[in-house]
């Protein structure tokens, strides 16, 4: 029973030491668990809340997952576009014209990619800016930051 004690007692001791190493050096770690507060949002970027918001004003959002297509097909904003900037899926215009039908005046684009030291996001916002004429955002905080509100709201 005392070594069965100890044991348990160390393995506690490596989850908690392991547990810091990964907040300390993690290149995300002020979000990992608390996620964003709306004064971390920056600008150009859009907070999670506020983007459901206006999916459900006139136009409402098209949502661009700019994640590679495989972790796309796991799991994403529902009714969202994929589209890799890193691949050989052609542009982001050709896959808006093939979703025009999708796409109102009053549309807002919403863009995002893995999480919050993802740049992809702010890259496309600004292509996009100059070659729609939507209103365009990139999700603060990525995929990251809407699962943990997704979840937080479930709850």
């Amino acid at each position: 029973m005392y070594r069965l004690s100890i044991q348990l007692l160390a393995l506690i001791v490596i989850i908690t030491v392991v547990s810091v190493a990964v907040r300390a050096f993690h290149p995300d770690a002020s979000t990992l668990d608390a996620g964003l507060s709306r004064d971390e949002v920056g600008e150009g970027e859009i907070w999670v809340n506020d983007a459901f918001e206006l999916s459900r004003q006139p136009g409402g959002v098209l949502w661009i997952d700019l994640r590679p297509p495989e972790v796309f097909a796991s799991d994403h904003v529902p009714g969202a576009l994929n589209f890799w900037p890193h691949g050989d899926g052609g542009s982001i215009g050709n896959v808006l014209y093939e979703h025009s039908e999708n796409l109102g005046p009053d549309t807002t684009i919403v863009v995002y990619c893995a999480s919050i030291g993802c740049n992809d996001s702010h890259q496309m916002k600004s292509e996009l800016e100059e070659s729609t004429p939507f209103k365009v955002f990139a999700l603060a905080g990525g995929w990251q930051e809407y699962r943990r509100y997704v979840r937080r709201t479930d709850s």
